[in-house]
């Protein structure tokens, strides 16, 4: 009975103390989100506007909205030689993102583990959350070039790859988050 209680109090101190992670990451500081916004921005101009190939992509310094990244892509050879023609804009919700990265970090460092343990599943969180990101992102601009000819799609594979794009840029990067940290500790966990 007196294991039992113990455990409820640890798994009650976890859930508080990642949620206080959390929510002063997402919350109690604003320019968290600012920063990593800047940074998401600065590591898509870095790594995907280039001179050549036939997509053109296009990061603009100003932005519509904070929590959200407006990419302009563009089919080179449709393009006319004064830059007109058609483009797609493409919206990303770097806040989803960043809201995924804080719950990383909030479970990886709220976990009872020494510090040297729980700075390693952030790490690896991190570069597993942000490598399925920039896939994410990846996929994202495949399929919305369709519409500037980029890819050819038929319209039934057009509409299963736009829900797929939904659900991984709305909805799955909320998973992973737990996903890279349960599968960083599982091996290591003990009763508490």
């Amino acid at each position: 009975m007196q294991a039992t209680n113990v455990q409820r109090k640890a798994v009650v101190r976890f859930l508080l103390i990642t949620i206080g992670i959390y929510g002063l990451l997402t919350y109690g500081w604003s320019g968290s989100s600012d920063l990593y916004a800047r940074g998401f921005r600065a590591a898509l101009r870095t790594t995907l506007v280039s001179p050549t190939g036939l997509r053109e992509v296009d990061v603009p310094e100003a932005q519509p909205v904070a929590g959200t990244t407006g990419i302009v892509i563009a089919n080179r050879k449709l393009l006319a030689t004064d830059g007109s023609g058609p483009i797609r804009n493409v919206n990303l919700p770097n806040a989803t993102f960043w809201h995924a990265t804080a719950l990383l970090l909030a479970l990886s460092l709220a976990t009872p583990y020494r510090w040297s343990q729980r700075m390693t599943v952030a790490l690896v969180g991190l570069l597993l959350l942000h490598a399925f990101i920039a896939g994410t992102i990846s996929f994202a601009l495949w399929n919305e070039g369709r519409h500037v000819g980029l890819s050819a799609l038929s319209p039934t594979w057009a509409s299963t790859t736009d829900r797929l794009e939904t659900i991984l840029v709305e909805q799955a990067t909320l998973v992973i988050p737990f996903l890279a940290w349960f599968g960083g500790l599982w091996p290591r966990w003990k009763c508490l």
